[in-house]
């Protein structure tokens, strides 16, 4: 009995870090999600003034429905990054990937907010 208790290791069983209760997954995940989200909404109402699409990605005019999988399908690098980041514990990789991901985005919805003010010629 004193061999089995020698012999057995006691466990460190630590708290499992789920990836649905991370604060910092969402917080990028939002914030490049909103972004997304930002930029077709500013372009569509972009374009109800009178302007044009200027992605060549998108096209000169597309479907609200082509523009939201456009912009989510070349965000998924990044969201499926900030995901395995925050898996793996690679701590600091979570915001650049959520800078890069949303930023050109944000600056799109900035773009369209100012395009055809107050209409196009």
């Amino acid at each position: 009995m004193l061999a089995v208790l020698l012999v057995c290791v006691p466990a460190h069983a630590g708290p499992r870090r789920h990836w649905f209760k991370d604060k910092k997954f969402w917080l990028g995940f939002a914030t490049i999600a909103g972004s997304v989200v930002a930029d077709v909404e500013t372009t569509e109402a972009a374009r109800g003034r009178g302007a044009q699409e200027g992605n060549p990605l998108y096209g000169s005019h597309p479907s609200r429905l082509r523009a939201y999988g456009t912009g989510f399908g070349m965000e998924a690098p990044m969201l499926i990054g900030l995901y395995l980041s925050r898996k793996y514990k690679l701590n600091n990789y979570w915001l650049p990937l959520t800078l890069i991901g949303s930023v050109p985005h944000i600056g799109a919805a900035v773009w369209n907010t100012h395009v055809c003010q107050p209409n196009c010629h």
